[in-house]
């Protein structure tokens, strides 16, 4: 599966001052770009909002659908669901020949282009905005039907039982109780 990168390519001097709208998929083949082996496979939307005035492109990209990613706890893949959203503001045509910058303020990202640009590659900032909206924790708690691997499960409750007989025989623990005492 392959993804064609050039999708997220925009060559603003062929666009009119104004609004554009567009759409796109990102799979699988979008995250493999990025050699990112956490995202086993993918299923998202993207809309962008563009405006483009004289010297600014406003970009909004707003992102929805399904991440499949293995469960935090027992290894099973899991769709987990995606809604993010992030803003991008391009500069045209600035005074910094020599480098090209970037800063964010108040949420938003702020580009310097060079004079000679003619367009912009969005596909780092589509690929943080799907991998922001992930969730912190990825396990199956909030699902209703929980894909958990039993096995996996069980081994980790017998570790984990494991680890506290344990830890309730250590000496140490015992004389620093006796500090709260």
């Amino acid at each position: 599966m392959s993804f064609d990168r050039e999708n997220l390519v925009v060559e603003f001097v062929k666009l009119k001052d104004g609004k554009h709208d567009f759409c796109l998929s990102l799979d699988k083949g979008f995250f493999e770009l990025f050699e990112n082996s956490e995202i086993l496979d993918a299923d998202l939307l993207m809309n962008v909002h563009l405006e483009k005035l004289v010297n600014w492109i406003h970009v909004q990209l707003e992102i929805s659908g399904f991440i499949q990613q293995e469960c935090g706890r027992c290894l099973e893949p899991l769709n987990l669901p995606v809604s993010s959203a992030y803003k991008l503001i391009y500069r045209l045509n600035s005074e910094e020949e020599n480098e090209q910058r970037e800063f964010e303020d108040d949420g938003v990202e702020l580009v310097y282009l060079l004079p000679a640009a003619t367009q912009f590659d969005m596909s780092q900032a589509a690929y943080e905005t799907a991998c922001l909206g992930l969730p912190m924790l990825k396990n199956c708690d909030e699902m209703e039907e929980k894909p958990c691997n039993n096995q996996m499960i069980q081994k980790l409750d017998e570790l984990n039982q494991k680890e506290n007989q344990e830890n309730t025989n250590d000496p140490r623990w015992d004389k620093l109780k006796d500090l709260f005492k």
